[in-house]
């Protein structure tokens, strides 16, 4: 469902003609499937309606369109023109499916009443809105979508809040790992995937498992992935908590699943580099027999969480003396899954990604702080930020995911007139 340009269509004025060319190609794709290739004209079938006029057709399948009365003209408003709210924003089901995604993830005016209730966090996003959930509003039979943004943005939790409907189905197929298609196994595969475009000479064992002794016992415990090659070895650990509403206002339960994500990662990957160094022949166990791991490479632990901690990483002194990282799990890169896909975008071979492990080790490592992961890439990229670290004194990285920002956005430039 193209929501925003089912949005964007509908606005244009003097100094803006960019929803008239999107309402263009919303007419044409439309008149393709309906009568077949235009070629830039309109195809004169004889099939046609034109009683309502020569685009009567194409209104009175789309009426959320606006247009003249005689069906000749498409009618577009001013981006600042309010009056015509209920028109802009009007997003009409093209189908049955659509009919039934738009009514399963609407509410009504009224119902989110809780965002401004009272309380500490009164019109606060903290209130946890429900927008965030059903981004859509419905109001006499008719459907609005004032933020396109907000559904694109907010899949994942929307997938789960329509899970949640059938309690037994989530915790069947979405809380277990025993399903292929839970949330953990999804991303962890999502994981791998990520790692393989940009190492394509690493070969990723997904799901490995190895034995140890704790306490005593022998037990067997199970590694997300491992990935092999010439080069190094990679002890990877995936984790898919996400913080809640509550766990983001709450100060107790956003530590509480920091530990259960990072901290709990990286005591994993901990355990299975142990595992490698302890072993005379460290062996793994994977779908199709053993791998033994060669322990004269360097190993690297790798913590991919799906939650974004990138502002809370970059102060590793503070989660150490906060008692929510044990020192030994400085040298594990700790990144987030959304990061790590614009890594993977920029690295060009694996030589280039281990020198960037390798610079993640002394900042983690020392008194080096940043706010964002990306800011610490674009300058590995761009500044040869190596040289730039001084690991004798405290210092702060800032700024440099500006040119990762310019990059991704040559995809995407708008020809909005300034």
């Amino acid at each position: 469902m193209d929501l925003e340009n089912r949005v964007i269509c509908k606005i244009a004025d003097q100094n803006n003609i960019y929803g008239a060319k999107k309402m263009h190609e919303r007419w044409i794709k439309w008149e393709e499937k309906t009568y077949g290739s235009v070629d830039g004209n309109i195809n004169l079938n004889s099939t046609r309606d034109y009683s309502k006029g020569l685009f009567g057709d194409f209104f009175e399948a789309n009426p959320d369109v606006p247009h003249t009365e005689d069906g000749m003209q498409f009618l577009l408003y001013a981006p600042d023109d309010y009056t015509q709210s209920n028109k802009i924003f009007w997003i009409y089901p093209q189908n049955d499916i659509e009919s039934k995604i738009l009514n399963s993830l609407s509410m009504k005016f009224g119902d989110n009443a809780r965002f401004i209730a009272e309380g500490e966090f009164k019109g606060n996003i903290m209130n946890g809105p429900s927008i965030f959930e059903k981004p859509f509003i419905k109001d006499n039979e008719k459907y609005y979508c004032f933020t396109p943004m907000i559904p694109h943005r907010n899949l994942f939790l929307i997938a789960e809040k329509l899970m949640k409907r059938n309690a037994v189905y989530y915790q069947k197929n979405f809380q277990q790992n025993s399903s292929d298609i839970s949330r953990d196994n999804y991303i962890e595969r999502k994981v791998k995937a990520v790692m393989e475009s940009f190492l394509p000479n690493v070969i990723f064992y997904p799901s490995v498992h190895y034995t140890i002794i704790e306490h005593g016992l022998r037990k067997k415990t199970e590694l997300d992935i491992l990935g092999i090659s010439d080069k190094a070895n990679y002890i990877i650990e995936v984790k898919a908590h996400e913080l809640s509403y509550k766990d983001r206002v709450g100060l107790e339960g956003a530590k509480t699943k920091f530990k259960a994500s990072v901290t709990e990662a990286c005591r994993q990957c901990s355990r299975a580099v142990d595992f490698i160094n302890d072993s005379e022949n460290p062996e793994f166990g994977i779908h199709n027999g053993k791998i033994t791991v060669d322990k004269t490479k360097p190993t690297y632990k790798i913590a991919v969480t799906f939650q974004h901690y990138s502002t809370l990483l970059g102060h590793m002194d503070v989660l150490v003396q906060a008692g929510l990282l044990e020192d030994r799990f400085r040298d594990t890169w700790i990144v987030s899954l959304f990061d790590l896909m614009v890594v993977s975008d920029f690295i060009e071979s694996e030589d280039e990604f281990l020198s960037y492990l390798n610079l993640h080790n002394i900042i983690n490592t020392n008194h080096i702080t940043f706010h964002d992961e990306l800011d610490v890439f674009g300058q590995f990229l761009n500044e040869n930020l190596v040289k730039k670290i001084k690991t004798n004194k405290p210092s702060m990285i800032i700024g440099g995911s500006s040119y990762i920002d310019e990059e991704y956005a040559k995809d995407y430039e708008l020809p909005f007139k300034e």
